[in-house]
């Protein structure tokens, strides 16, 4: 694998989470404005971004291979979960 192959197939496995987490973090925003008023956004993205990218490298890691429907379902599941979290936690 040359080096060009090595930043794209990073690249293509680290963009889902960081795009799926922004959309996470944006809706989270929107949807709890006014308990979420004092919380960055930045804050909400980065616990997104943490909980599903560790659940799609798990899930990587276990079946042997990107790019399975399931490890983008744990993907979502996780930035969802990152998100709940940075709600329960916001004061």
């Amino acid at each position: 694998m040359s080096a060009t192959d090595g930043l794209w197939h990073t690249l293509n496995f680290v963009l889902p989470v960081l795009g799926c987490s922004g959309f996470t973090a944006l809706l989270a925003k929107l949807a709890w404005r006014s308990t979420l008023r004092s919380t960055t956004w930045l804050r909400i993205w980065l616990a997104s971004a943490t909980a599903g990218g560790l659940g799609f490298l798990v899930m990587a890691a276990s079946l042997g291979q990107d790019g399975k429907t399931v490890s983008y379902a744990i993907l979502a599941l996780g930035s969802a979960l990152g998100a709940w979290w940075v709600l329960l936690t916001a004061r």
